[in-house]
């Protein structure tokens, strides 16, 4: 159940993320909405270590044992995507209609999920 768990809190923030990139993207016109979604990834994003217990190292999933074997590296990876998320809510929260700048920001959340996912998850389609 915790790596299930993991799995479901990690589809979450992806959700959310892909849901924000189709506001900024114009796809949907839900620009009050952008806040919320912003809240979410960075609420999400302070779980991420803890869904890493020992207890899941050995179960099959996309998981590499370098999470474990470079904990504080995985750590720091962890808090560049909170830290990124805390700034999307700051963006969002000074101008929910400004999409350039939105957009940026949801580049860098984004870019704090590839540069962990890259080190520390199989290959994958992020």
């Amino acid at each position: 159940d915790a790596l299930k768990y993991r799995q479901v809190l990690m589809d979450s923030i992806g959700g959310h993320m892909g849901a924000t990139s189709m506001i900024v993207k114009g796809r949907v016109s839900r620009p009050e909405d952008l806040a919320m979604h912003a809240k979410a990834i960075a609420d999400l994003s302070k779980v991420v270590v803890h869904t890493f217990p020992e207890s899941t190292k050995e179960l099959k999933s996309d998981t590499l044992p370098v999470v474990w074997s470079e904990w504080a590296a995985f750590e720091v990876a962890a808090k560049a995507l909170t830290t990124n998320a805390e700034k999307l809510i700051e963006v969002v929260g000074k101008d929910a209609t400004d999409m350039a700048a939105i957009g940026a920001q949801v580049g860098e959340v984004g870019k704090a999920c590839g540069a962990c996912h890259d080190k520390f998850r199989v290959d994958d389609d992020h």
